[in-house]
């Protein structure tokens, strides 16, 4: 609660749960009532159904006091993933810290794109084929893509090293046997010798200096801006991608809609065709 609240603070679910509502409002925060109902089953260890059903159950001292906490934090803008320190993807629960960007429920698209693709068949004496998820951050593209295609090898790359241990943490918390991690900028450190057939990246697009949101604000500038409009990145990639690629691989980007232009452009220079788009998506194959 705000330093100013009366020393009779609310004791039931019903009345916090009214309280803080109207506090995490008064900063413009959209999701409060949603928000308040997370916090509360945080420290009260219950789901959504039981704190509505129990509005009138006491919360103790030591309750109101850890919600103090958490809603103060709130009040700030701080991401309620970064608050729990997790966030969902694909079903699948992911460790998040303030050093990665939190998954959005649109790049699950990205996954739905890549089950689209055709697998190419390996037999006994060659690897299974290489995936490399760039700009890992959590790891929620390339940890999720290697438990729903368990045919695939994955490598997560990140310049962060921050980033690439939080990655590792879920890949061993989701029990992956088929992902490893490395630190590269980019793809400047992996080997070439031992070719991708897909790359997917979700690099930062974010043009400096524009203006994101409070809740955004919490999040790594190193995970969400690039030079250049946003493109800087990116463009760096296309021909690293063009190299590292089997021939009819597939590089699956995610970027602004309004980047998307500019983005195919370059990319048929490289070799590359789209094959498929979405709003925030472009699926491209390299050339056979």
């Amino acid at each position: 609660m705000s330093e100013n609240l009366s020393p009779v603070a609310p004791t039931t679910i019903s009345t916090w749960l009214q309280t803080a509502t109207n506090e995490l409002q008064s900063v413009s925060i959209s999701s409060a009532r949603l928000d308040c109902l997370i916090l509360l089953g945080e420290v009260l260890g219950e789901d959504k159904t039981y704190l509505l059903a129990y509005p009138d159950r006491e919360l103790s001292d030591r309750e109101l006091s850890q919600l103090m906490d958490l809603l103060k934090r709130r009040k700030q803008h701080e991401p309620i993933a970064y608050i729990r320190g997790f966030t969902e993807f694909y079903g699948r629960r992911f460790r998040v810290t303030p050093d990665v960007l939190i998954p959005r429920p649109e790049t699950e698209v990205l996954i739905d794109l890549l089950k689209e693709l055709p697998l190419v068949p390996t037999d006994s004496a060659s690897s299974p084929p290489l995936l490399i998820d760039v700009g890992t951050g959590s790891g929620c593209i390339g940890i999720t893509a290697g438990l729903e295609l368990p045919e695939l090898r994955i490598l997560l790359t990140d310049i962060d090293p921050r980033a690439i241990e939080v990655a590792m943490e879920n890949a061993a918390e989701l029990r992956t046997s088929n992902v490893t991690t490395g630190l590269s900028n980019l793809l400047a450190n992996v080997d070439t010798k031992d070719q991708a057939y897909i790359i997917t990246a979700n690099l930062p697009y974010v043009a400096k200096g524009f203006e994101i949101s409070p809740d955004a604000r919490h999040e790594p500038d190193l995970a969400l801006f690039a030079d250049d409009q946003g493109y800087a990145l990116i463009e760096q990639l296309l021909p690293q991608a063009q190299e590292q690629l089997r021939a009819g691989g597939y590089l699956l980007l995610e970027s602004d809609p309004w980047q998307h232009d500019r983005i195919l452009k370059n990319a048929t220079e490289y070799g590359f065709s789209p094959i498929a788009q979405q709003r925030f998506h472009l699926v491209l194959q390299k050339a056979v």
